[in-house]
């Protein structure tokens, strides 16, 4: 991550350095007369659903929103959503699930951060350090019947547990691998495939959205009045540091880096 940041770095001081001229500076040239102009590109009409939000707050919405969004397929009142920790997929699906009329379910690493979480309405959080085996604890909360969706973040570490909290027939959709900052190898992730074909739920892979799904979120975000939790905001010079603090996990929210 820190690689890319200084990559960026890079290109945007090399862009900087190396502009063309304009008419206006001595021993600049301008095209001839004669010179086919230049192509405009097509562009979508612009999105006019989301004007509550400043541009700190809309540019959460191409990544990490359209995830949590996607993520929450087919869910409606009556359901129960499992998010886990306090990222910005995971607080952003929290939002929408209750805008859709569902119970949800968080868990997270802290206290502090679970007070935050019933802020934002969720109904229950476990606190996952003084609770390891958390997916029981979601069949305790929920009278047995586990989470019709869970939000999976965490990767190898976490799905042995998503597994154990999930409905029967209900849905695991796998969006991050947080795991992989911390100790957790990629290949150990303790799944037990009997028990999973037992349940009988689909994992299924989050990658984003589409621009439809976009624009129907959107719409919600609007009705809702919905803002997105914004933890920092970098500018673009301290880029590393913005790296550095997500690398942390101590953030609740999105970071963000301005230019």
């Amino acid at each position: 991550m820190h690689q890319f940041v200084r990559d960026a770095q890079a290109a945007e001081r090399g862009k900087r350095s190396t502009a063309p001229p304009t008419t206006d500076t001595p021993g600049a040239t301008a095209a001839p007369p004669h010179a086919a102009p230049p192509q405009k590109e097509k562009t979508h009409a612009p999105l006019q659903d989301v004007r509550i939000l400043d541009f700190t707050e809309a540019a959460t919405l191409p990544c990490a929103t359209v995830t949590a969004w996607s993520a929450l397929e087919g869910v409606g009142p009556g359901d129960t959503v499992l998010v886990q920790g306090s990222g910005g997929v995971s607080l952003f699906a929290l939002r929408l699930a209750r805008a859709a009329g569902a119970r949800v379910i968080a868990t997270t690493s802290s206290e502090k951060k679970a007070e935050r979480l019933r802020e934002l309405g969720a109904s229950d959080v476990i606190t996952y350090v003084d609770t390891p085996d958390w997916g029981a604890e979601v069949r305790k909360f929920t009278d047995g019947h586990g989470a019709d969706v869970i939000v999976e973040i965490g990767g190898a570490g976490t799905p042995a547990q998503s597994i154990k909290a999930v409905a029967y027939r209900g849905v695991i959709s796998q969006v991050g691998h947080v795991s992989l900052f911390g100790d957790v190898p990629p290949e150990t992730t303790g799944v037990n495939l009997l028990e999973f074909t037992a349940s009988g739920a689909t994992l299924r892979t989050i990658g984003g959205g589409s621009r439809s799904d976009l624009e129907n979120m959107n719409r919600v975000i609007s009705a809702h009045k919905l803002h997105p939790v914004i933890d920092r905001v970098f500018p673009f010079e301290e880029a590393l540091d913005a790296a550095s603090h997500l690398v942390s996990c101590a953030h609740f929210g999105k970071v963000v880096i301005t230019h």
